[in-house]
């Protein structure tokens, strides 16, 4: 429940972009954010799950240079499916980690709240 006001809370924000090109009421809005959040958080229970990835940089000579192992939860955001990182070599994120993170969801979340409905390739499914 804390990620979802979480979520909410950013999403809220996200949505002052919105409203800045928007003729909607500000209720209307906030109607329809809330509306997308219950959306997203009801298909999380069917559509959740977590995703680890290994990603391995080599040098010149073919050894093995850097090796990475986030770990990804899938959300919905906006209606839209979106990798979480959660984890890194199996251990908690640093509090940079998930200020970076944080800036990555937000990121994410405006490019999503500011796309025109009627600009090809929009869709709510």
């Amino acid at each position: 429940m804390r990620k979802t006001a979480a979520w909410l809370l950013s999403i809220s924000f996200a949505a002052g972009f919105v409203y800045a090109e928007s003729s909607e009421s500000t209720n209307a809005l906030v109607e329809k954010i809330a509306t997308t959040v219950k959306q997203d958080v009801q298909a999380q229970s069917h559509h959740g799950f977590t995703q680890s990835v290994t990603i391995t940089k080599m040098d010149g000579n073919g050894r093995v240079k850097k090796q990475e192992e986030p770990v990804y939860c899938r959300a919905l955001v906006l209606g839209k499916p979106y990798n979480e990182l959660i984890q890194i070599a199996s251990r908690d994120l640093t509090q940079k980690e998930r200020n970076q993170e944080e800036k990555r969801r937000l990121d994410f979340e405006r490019k999503r709240s500011i796309r025109n409905p009627n600009q090809a390739g929009f869709s709510r499914n």
